[in-house]
């Protein structure tokens, strides 16, 4: 039978399976879900739902016009045909175990789903589309939906232009000129001219100890681009070809230097406390939160050991690189440190965030527990690190040599303990990120409460989401309890212990001393995060440059 437009019947257009199944998952999305568990609407996740649904929709409808042309089925029967047999699959997805048994099922629910649409739709024209035109209502004329687009174009233009173009201009004075950036980045005493930093929204905070620390020691920069010839040939490097390990390190050391890091005060003591060595994040960047709990309590020096624009280490699967890379960075810092009169040597920690921690697992996992001894490092600290998939198996590690708990658990350790251990891992019990997998395209994962309704695919998407939501959660006006967060009082806290930060003349810190700089490393962080956040999206004016 044809499917066309004959004067037989209309059948269900491409458009109208697509909007009616994005308006089905609208409607889903007003169910209780792990991102939405008091229902209602959010104008966020009804956005991502209404996507997915369209897109559901046109998948669907293709199938079903596939099937159409190459069969004798009709758009009705091909319809009816999927609705049928993608019930079938969703239930035989729903009986039997296995990944690919999930799968087959996830597909069932959306063919089931947009057949059924594109069936009712069937319907509706038989006893609504009288002409068989293909269309419910008059055509509208060509010159009215101009009009209506017109209109509809500036409305949005009214609403929204203002904002763009405040964007576009916060953009252009945030990142300032090329001689603007570079006199501030001069006045710091930075080693590389701002101009030569890679540009973008994704901002990074350092320090600055030379004003002492605390807020006012703040800096803000982005990860350093080492690819333009003429910034490798003013710091001494090749000017083509990969760089080594070393090469990187020798970067990290000038940076010490700069910061003061192997400098003596006139009483002959360091002029830095500490020393943080820093490790890339899965995502590549490199996570200050807990970097600026430390600078309210010491004078802080820094050294990461990622310089350059390498990729993500862990999505990448360059886990070992990324060791020798650390391994490089600390050698080279351990040496130099060494120069330094004995007793008047700032101690040094390694420090992580998220997958970055997994790199240390691994470090233990492949180098075995001396190497913390053989970098000169007091202990490495992580935080937020998804030891779900970490392969470190912590019975084999020497008693007291390692501690995995969340930040309640941490917090009710003695202090000995704490001490004692030379690697400590901290952790959210509700961090969502080890809690993203794929097979949540189409099965239900086993920490999901029952009680919350989950959909194939939808989802997955919806805690995807959740998980950036959460990672930049502390740019948004307050912080909440738990997930992929090291800005909340909680983690500040738990860092300043772990890392054994002391008061001045080397006296115990108090609970209330921690509890306050844990909160005001919290506000710097936040309003700052929220401040380039409102500049970038147009919600407030930048009249000058950033300091």
């Amino acid at each position: 039978m044809s499917n066309t437009v004959d004067g037989q019947r209309a059948h269900a257009g491409l458009g109208e399976v697509a909007l009616l199944t994005g308006g089905v998952a609208v409607a889903r999305s007003l169910t209780p879900t792990i991102t939405n568990p008091a229902g209602g609407l959010n104008k966020v996740l009804a956005g991502q739902s209404a996507v997915l649904g369209l897109a559901a929709g046109l998948v669907g409808e293709g199938v079903a016009r596939g099937l159409d042309a190459a069969t004798p089925l009709d758009r009705m029967q091909s319809h009816l045909a999927l609705g049928v047999a993608g019930t079938a699959a969703m239930l035989l997805g729903h009986r039997m175990n296995g990944d690919t048994a999930k799968f087959v099922g996830s597909i069932g629910r959306v063919l089931a789903v947009t057949s059924t649409v594109g069936a009712a739709l069937d319907v509706a024209h038989a006893k609504f589309d009288e002409d068989g035109d293909g269309h419910f209502f008059p055509e509208i004329p060509w010159q009215a939906e101009l009009a209506i687009g017109g209109l509809v174009v500036g409305g949005l233009a009214i609403k929204y232009g203002p904002r763009v173009a405040k964007m576009l201009k916060n953009s252009k004075q945030l990142a300032g000129s090329t001689a603007q950036v570079d006199a501030a980045g001069k006045a710091l005493n930075e080693l590389i001219p701002r101009s030569k930093l890679t540009q973008g929204p994704q901002i990074f905070l350092g320090s600055r100890i030379s004003h002492g620390h605390g807020a006012e020691a703040i800096r803000t920069v982005v990860p350093h681009k080492l690819d333009a010839p003429e910034l490798r040939a003013s710091l001494g490097l090749a000017t083509t070809g990969a760089l080594s390990h070393e090469d990187l390190a020798s970067i990290g050391i000038r940076s010490l230097e700069q910061q003061g890091a192997f400098r003596l005060d006139a009483a002959g003591k360091p002029l830095v406390d500490v020393i943080l060595e820093g490790s890339p994040t899965g995502m590549g960047g490199l996570n200050i939160a807990p970097v600026m709990m430390s600078e309210q309590l010491a004078r802080t020096a820094t050294i990461d050991a990622q310089y350059g624009a390498r990729p993500s280490v862990q999505s990448l699967n360059k886990v070992d690189d990324a060791i020798d890379q650390f391994l490089a960075v600390s050698r080279a810092t351990r040496d130099r440190v060494a120069l330094m009169p004995e007793g008047a040597r700032p101690p040094r920690y390694g420090i992580a965030t998220s997958l970055g921690g997994l790199q240390f697992d691994k470090l233990i996992e492949r180098e075995g527990v001396g190497i913390i001894d053989e970098l000169g490092l007091e202990k490495i600290v992580t935080l937020g690190a998804p030891t779900e998939l970490s392969k470190l198996d912590p019975s084999k590690l020497p008693t007291g040599f390692h501690i995995r708990a969340t930040f309640d658990e941490f917090a009710q350790m003695s202090d000995d303990v704490i001490a004692n251990a030379k690697f400590i891992e901290l952790k959210h019990p509700n961090d969502p990120v080890p809690f993203t997998s794929l097979d949540m395209l189409w099965r239900r994962p086993s920490w999901m409460p029952t009680e919350r309704t989950w959909a194939p695919g939808v989802s997955f998407v919806q805690h995807a989401s959740d998980v950036t939501t959460a990672i930049s959660r502390g740019t948004g006006p307050k912080i909440s309890h738990g997930g992929h967060e090291y800005r909340e009082v909680l983690s500040n806290v738990a860092f300043a212990r772990a890392l054994d930060l002391k008061g001045e003349g080397g006296a115990a810190l108090s609970s209330e001393a921690l509890q306050l700089a844990g909160t005001r490393a919290q506000d710097t962080a936040v309003t700052e995060a929220k401040r380039i956040r409102d500049a970038l999206m147009g919600l407030i004016d930048v009249a000058t440059p950033t300091p």
